[in-house]
């Protein structure tokens, strides 16, 4: 299922709660499985959804498909999969979206993403993406058409692109931003 969909329907019922949990893919093996030990127990909380970070540049790219396979597939728990663009050249990222499909997965959270470690600001990959808003059209729409993306934007909340998202998301993107905050 589509996790806008989700969102949707929490927004029509006011005793609906959305809530979601966040995976950052492990270092080591020992920390994957305690990671899937742990994913276990909480999803047994009932989340909307679960969603797994990509690292910067892709470092993670492989373990991270693999954490959103199982818990997607054998989890069972609606998972939305974060990609980046960060030094990120077009074929990874047709490769990661091939592997989405092939393993059903319908929920991709499109982030321009940080700096690889070292690097103080974001540089374009030649030939690549400088920012989410370049990835969504360009390879979704028309090669990928099962996948939902959810474009992210952290930017000011009163600017065009923050107005023009359905109210129901802004308070999700509101609330995020209040999490992300502290408050």
């Amino acid at each position: 299922m589509k996790i806008i969909e989700k969102i949707h329907a929490a927004a029509a019922d006011p005793n609906r709660v959305v809530f979601s949990f966040e995976f950052f893919p492990p270092k080591t093996e020992d920390g994957v499985d305690n990671l899937f030990e742990r994913m276990d127990r909480m999803v047994a909380h009932n989340p909307s959804f679960c969603d797994i970070t990509w690292g910067a540049g892709g470092t993670t790219a492989d373990l991270t498909l693999e954490i959103a396979n199982k818990m997607q597939n054998i989890v069972c728990v609606e998972t939305m999969m974060h990609l980046t663009c960060t030094n990120m050249p077009v074929e990874k990222i047709d490769h990661a979206l091939q592997t989405i499909k092939s393993n059903g997965l319908q929920n991709v959270l499109a982030l321009r993403g940080d700096p690889p470690h070292g690097q103080d600001k974001f540089v374009q990959v030649e030939g690549g993406f400088a920012c989410a808003r370049d990835l969504v059209p360009i390879r979704f729409t028309s090669k990928f058409p099962h996948v939902y993306i959810i474009h992210f934007v952290f930017a000011n909340l009163s600017s065009h692109s923050y107005r023009t998202i359905s109210p129901s998301l802004r308070l999700c993107l509101t609330n995020s931003r209040l999490h992300l905050a502290g408050l």
